[in-house]
């Protein structure tokens, strides 16, 4: 998850010179510095968003200091039912 107690690993990871990959909350709190344009292939494997942003909102004191990519997908939910 995406959540505010992992920014410092998240900070770690990046000066270190590599990448991750989460999964952010639909609450999360960013500021959009630059849409990319989506191509035929990557709408049709479900990417509805490819954009480059600044995490958390400006009361959020810790915080990657970097701009981050955020990728959407479009999903089905797996919501568990009484049975399984």
């Amino acid at each position: 998850m995406l959540d505010r107690g992992y920014f410092d690993l998240y900070q770690q990871i990046i000066d270190a010179g590599s990448s991750f990959v989460a999964r952010a909350r639909d609450n999360a709190v960013f500021e959009v510095i630059e849409e990319r344009l989506l191509d035929h292939d990557a709408l049709n494997v479900g990417i509805v968003r490819d954009a480059v942003v600044r995490i958390g909102g400006k009361w959020t004191r810790q915080k990657p200091d970097q701009p981050l990519r955020i990728i959407e997908i479009e999903c089905t939910s797996h919501l568990k039912t009484s049975g399984n």
